[in-house]
Formats: C-alpha cells, structure tokens, sequence
C-alpha cells in the first residue's frame, strides 16, 4: 500500500501548526507519515510544539528541530531526504498555517493511482482567515490570480502553467516521489527561501512534466498578517538576484522563452531600482540596459534605462512602493 510523507515546515506559530497537524491526524487514509519540522523557532514556542507532539503519542507524528534556519530550500531537501529514506511514495509539504480536507491523503494517492504519468495532483483550494473561515471573496481572488478561474479538472502542463500563472502553490501540492527524485527537486546550488516553489516546478516542467488538477477544495490555505505574501518579495534584494539566477540559466521554447525573457526583464528592472537605492549608479544602469535585452518592448524597461543614462537620481524616484511577484509575465 502506497505511503505518504507529509512535511510541515514551522517557524513561531504554535498554535496554528496544531491545527495543521490535527487536520493531516484526521485523514481517512491511515498510511501516512509527518515530521513537523522547527526552523529555529523562539525556545517556547519551539518547546511548546515539540512537548505538544509528544504528548499525542502518535508514532506517525516526529517533530525535528533544525540546528539552523536554512529557509525552503533546506527544509525541502531534509523532508525530500526523509521521505526517500522511510521509503514513502508520495510527498506533500503543508505549510503551518493551512489544512486539508480529511479526505485528502486519499483522493490525491487515488488520482496519482489513477494517472501514472502525472508528477503531482494540485487540488482546488479554499482561502480562509485568521479564525479559520472560508473567504469565498478572497477564494475568487487567489483563483483570478493564479489562473484558475475556469479550471476543469484534468491534465495541466506543469512549465506552461507555471509560467503562465503560477497555478500551483507549492503548499498541498501532491507529489509523486519518484518525479521529484528524476528531475533533481531543485537547483544544487539554490539556498534560502527563494525561488524555493518555482524551482521544483520549473524542474519538473523543463522535462515536459504533466500534473493532474482536481476541482475538489482539498487544502485550505490561511491568508493572515504573518503570512509571505505581505512581505512584498521584490522588495527584497536577495529575492530577485537568486530568482535572475534561477531563470538566466535556462531556456524554453515558444511562448514560455518569451515570457521567461519578459520576466527577466522585469527581474533586471527591479534589481536596477535597487542599485539605485544603494547608489550603485553603475550596477543600476547595467541592470537597466539588461532589462531591455531580453524585453525591449517593456515601456518601463526603456523608462528606467533612459533614467539611468541621464539622471542616475531619477530612477531611485521611479522605485515604486510595492511590486506584484505573482505574475511572471507581466512586463
């Protein structure tokens, strides 16, 4: 009978990762296995958790502190390795904060079962708050978002739908684990939390993977202050020099080469901004001139490489306060 491994990645939210653990306890299909995995957490709340799970008494529920926070990238190799090592043929990460249905063990492993040359099921989800109530409003805008307004259930071409939309959050994503094993999972040389979710999927679409939608809401995902989405990501440096590096090194064909390009165009234009922050004038004008190599058509490529050539000072002014990294092709 297949198994599941089931990571939770933890970070400082001890009551909220219960919830997720409880929801994974009450699964239909028994033949599963969890680690919850601390990140380094504040000492309560990483004691409160770890005494939490003990007191389950659950042989299928570990806990395991990590020595040090390496992000997604480090979580998602430790939970690939134990999955691999306990001999599990599925893996699904859940983040901390989200549930899934009690039937979803079941149904996924059911259509992996069902459709062996899918590499993973993404399932319909529904968004719901800080109390735990379904948002439908906020349901409508994650699948307006992400490109599942519409979806039916069925085949998804995981590089075409990535590129396109994202579709597939990496959280609740059901994997077979023999595909993440034959495309290497991610990047050797990527660390840190991003482009942790890209990367595995980029993987898996290069080689021409294919992915099973199902219309049935089998996860949850929490929308609350504390969550990544708030952070702003391209707002962040580190972000998008690793997400440049994780997309510059690699080519599509067709439509997916021209979005690839308009998204490193817009990753270049971003990292001029930031130079321009730092007054690197140099690195600003570089990272603009780059931006219109691989999409000269951009208007606001040509905005913040003109501003570099004339008035370096002028592109800090068009730094904008919040950038949109959800939608790679948006140039």
């Amino acid at each position: 009978m297949a198994r599941t491994f089931i990571g939770v990645p933890t970070l400082n939210r001890p009551q909220l990762v219960k919830l997720t653990v409880d929801s994974v306890r009450a699964q239909t299909d028994g033949n599963w296995l969890l680690v919850v995995s601390d990140n380094v957490s504040e000492p309560a709340a990483q004691a409160e958790v770890a005494q939490w799970i003990e007191s389950l008494g659950d042989p299928r529920v570990r806990f395991h502190a990590q020595p040090r926070n390496d992000g997604e990238y480090g979580q998602g190799r430790f939970f690939l390795g134990q999955a691999e090592r306990l001999c599990c043929d599925f893996l699904a990460i859940l983040h901390d904060d989200d549930l899934i249905r009690p039937d979803y063990v079941a149904r996924a492993s059911a259509l992996l079962g069902q459709h062996p040359e899918a590499g993973y099921v993404a399932p319909a989800l529904q968004i719901i708050d800080d109390e735990g109530q379904v948002r439908e409003d906020w349901t409508r805008s994650f699948d307006e978002r992400w490109g599942r307004v519409g979806a039916v259930e069925g085949w998804i071409d995981v590089l075409d739908s990535h590129m396109q939309w994202g579709f597939t959050p990496i959280t609740g994503a059901f994997f077979r684990l023999s595909a993440l094993r034959d495309s290497g999972f991610v990047d050797a040389d990527m660390h840190g939390c991003f482009p942790f979710e890209s990367n595995i999927f980029l993987r898996l679409g290069e080689r021409g993977g294919r992915a099973w939608y199902t219309t049935e809401p089998l996860l949850q995902l929490r929308w609350h202050q504390q969550q990544m989405r708030h952070w702003g990501f391209l707002n962040q440096p580190s972000i998008v020099e690793q997400t440049i590096r994780l997309f510059e090194r690699r080519r599509f064909d067709g439509l997916n080469e021209r979005r690839r390009r308009q998204l490193l165009g817009r990753l270049q234009r971003v990292w001029a901004l930031h130079c321009a922050r730092q007054g690197d004038v140099t690195g600003a004008r570089q990272a603009a001139w780059a931006s219109l190599g691989h999409n000269p058509a951009s208007v606001r490529n040509w905005l913040v490489g003109g501003a570099s050539l004339l008035v370096p000072g002028a592109v800090g002014r068009l730094v904008r306060r919040t950038f949109r990294p959800d939608t790679y092709s948006r140039a």
